[in-house]
């Protein structure tokens, strides 16, 4: 029986670094998705700007928010493959 325990223990202690896994893909994205809207949204008021220190604010407001979206990306696919990863191969008993 200690040994059905213990392997128990391990298979609840692999989902939940599944599901850890599969909320910080899914939050990641949403944040991805959400800077992404705001630097479009930054650099379509730095086109259509015509006083030159509004268009340097939106620009940089454009870059901040984009390299923002950029990092979220990446953690989503940090956080689809690690998920992948232990949804496949990590419960091996």
């Amino acid at each position: 029986m200690p040994a059905t325990a213990a392997a128990q223990s391990k298979e609840k202690r692999s989902r939940k670094k599944l599901y850890l896994s599969a909320a910080v893909a899914v939050g990641a994205g949403a944040v991805a998705y959400w800077s992404k809207e705001r630097a479009d949204a930054a650099y379509d008021r730095y086109l259509r700007s015509a006083s030159t220190a509004r268009q340097q604010r939106e620009l940089a407001a454009a870059k901040r928010f984009d390299r923002v979206a950029g990092r979220a990306f990446v953690g989503m696919e940090i956080g689809i493959v690690l998920s992948s990863y232990l949804l496949f191969f990590g419960s091996k008993s």
